[in-house]
């Protein structure tokens, strides 16, 4: 079952990660943003297309690389926009 927004409030991430992780407050940024894309896509190669792309607004790097690093927290920010933008 896909998450939905309600109204046209924002959704932040802890709410999404409530709603998709099952874990409010847990801090695994791998399990949070692959719950919230698998929301996003139904197909994992669309999955996949998501965290390989080269995207400008993380200076050209690509989500897979700077899932497990220091810059994390980027990639939540980046999977929540796009989830209440959709």
């Amino acid at each position: 079952m896909q998450a939905t927004l309600v109204g046209r409030q924002q959704v932040g991430k802890r709410q999404l990660e409530t709603w998709l992780v099952g874990r409010h407050g847990a801090r695994d940024s791998e399990r949070f943003v692959m719950a919230v894309l698998r929301d996003m896509y139904p197909d994992d190669r669309e999955i996949l297309r998501w965290l390989n792309e080269s995207r400008p607004e993380l200076g050209g790097d690509c989500a897979r690389t700077l899932l497990t690093t220091e810059r994390a927290s980027e990639i939540e920010s980046l999977v929540v926009r796009e989830w209440n933008g959709r």
